[in-house]
């Protein structure tokens, strides 16, 4: 998967995993420039493999990742460090299947940017981040 910085425009996330179930190993997003196209300038690696990306669109520094074991994470791309700034637990509810889609959406001036995930265990969740990673499902199949 990949994804354009809307704010940082010559900047390219790329995430890395294998999608084989018998065969997992770990994962790696790498942060690619426009200025440097040969090697990234950066990465962050996974202990699983990584299923979905999405930058914030008001808030550039803010990426969001979805692994193959279910978790959603959002990473603060200044820090250029593999610990993320929030991340989905069994306790607040990350998904049991991958994540297979993840995309900001804002909520106008009263709710903000939120983010939404996707995944096969049929649930559809939308995050909020005002107060930790707290997640809100719309959806259950």
């Amino acid at each position: 998967c990949m994804a354009w910085n809307r704010v940082q425009q010559d900047l390219l996330a790329v995430g890395y995993g294998s999608f084989d179930f018998k065969q997992q190993a770990a994962g790696m997003v790498a942060f690619w420039s426009l200025k440097n196209p040969t090697y990234p300038e950066w990465w962050i690696t996974s202990s699983v493999g990584v299923t979905a990306i999405d930058f914030s669109a008001s808030n550039g520094n803010l990426m969001a990742v979805g692994f193959y074991d279910g978790k959603v994470a959002i990473y603060d791309v200044r820090t250029c460090t593999d610990k993320p700034a929030l991340e989905s637990t069994h306790t607040n509810g990350k998904h049991s299947d991958p994540v297979w889609k993840l995309q900001w959406v804002d909520g106008g001036d009263e709710c903000g940017e939120s983010l939404v995930s996707i995944s096969t265990d049929g649930r559809v969740t939308q995050w909020s981040i005002k107060k930790g990673l707290v997640r809100q499902t719309h959806l259950y199949l």
